[in-house]
């Protein structure tokens, strides 16, 4: 009878190493670590399970488990993780662009911002005539050149 409660007892722990998930805060020794230690409580016990079935990607291939819309790209075990103890590696650093302030727009290389302007009348009646730019659409904004829209640059 005892044999059967030691086996209830850490049952949690022989999932985990089953599992062989290695990552950190769910790794089998830590599950061994709080059943051993805290088991005995109904919360202890109850937290074991949650960490031996917490984060597990199962190693077996399902049907399911086809790339999405032909991506190659596409793992079913999600995004590669780093060793154990390994950094992430960082995000590449952007800045704002000095050129359009984060804005992704500045004005118009070729009207200057006006985007419209009258000229001056070239006919005898003396109407002058609104012109506009069709580089920027009459907007006077472009897209900026150094950002190519972003507002940002790596720094």
């Amino acid at each position: 009878m005892r044999v059967i409660g030691a086996i209830f007892y850490f049952f949690p722990v022989f999932v985990a190493f089953s599992r062989r998930n290695d990552e950190g805060a769910y790794s089998p020794w830590r599950v061994l670590l709080v059943d051993l230690f805290l088991g005995w409580t109904i919360i202890g016990w109850l937290y074991s399970w949650d960490l031996a079935l917490r984060g597990f990607v199962s190693p077996r291939s399902t049907l399911f488990d086809r790339p999405p819309d032909g991506d190659q790209s596409y793992s079913p075990q999600g995004p590669a993780r780093p060793i154990w103890g390994a950094a992430e590696p960082a995000a590449p650093r952007v800045c704002q662009c000095t050129t359009c302030n984060g804005q992704r727009q500045e004005d118009c290389i070729v009207c200057k911002g006006r985007g419209t302007w009258y000229e001056q009348p070239r006919t005898a009646n003396g109407i002058a005539v609104l012109a506009g730019c069709d580089y920027c659409q009459r907007s006077g904004k472009i897209r900026c050149r150094t950002c190519n829209g972003q507002g940002h640059v790596p720094c």
